[in-house]
């Protein structure tokens, strides 16, 4: 066994100096082959993760955008119309009922959604 493992060593002692230098380069070329591929690999995965990501943040800008848009929307619409009911001097239960009844039905478009209204005037 020994004899096996110094003739494979007796080999490259007795080799010749320019094909060391050729498998050296070689397999220096290999390596430098391997750190570009690595290197372009990283950066198209880093691009794409950056990418999907951009994405992801403007589709929750939108939908947050467009939640507060409602809100605002039906915010307006129910002052406006209990504006009209203070300025026809309705009875402080009309106006109760008119908020319970609205409440009701945001929490219903909204699919359970917690929707609250506060209403504060003169009296």
């Amino acid at each position: 066994m020994r004899n096996l493992f110094s003739d494979d060593w007796k080999i490259l002692k007795t080799g010749k100096s320019s094909g060391f230098a050729i498998i050296i380069v070689i397999t220096l070329l290999f390596l430098l082959v391997i750190a570009m591929n690595v290197h372009l690999i990283f950066n198209m995965t880093s691009n794409q993760t950056e990418e999907i990501g951009q994405m992801q943040l403007e589709n929750i800008r939108v939908d947050f955008e467009s939640k507060i848009i409602y809100s605002e929307n039906a915010t307006m619409q129910i002052a406006s119309e209990a504006e009209i009911l203070i300025s026809n001097d309705n009875l402080q239960e009309n106006l109760m009922e008119f908020f319970i009844k609205k409440k009701l039905e945001q929490k219903k478009l909204l699919n359970g959604v917690c929707f609250n209204v506060y209403i504060a005037n003169k009296d």
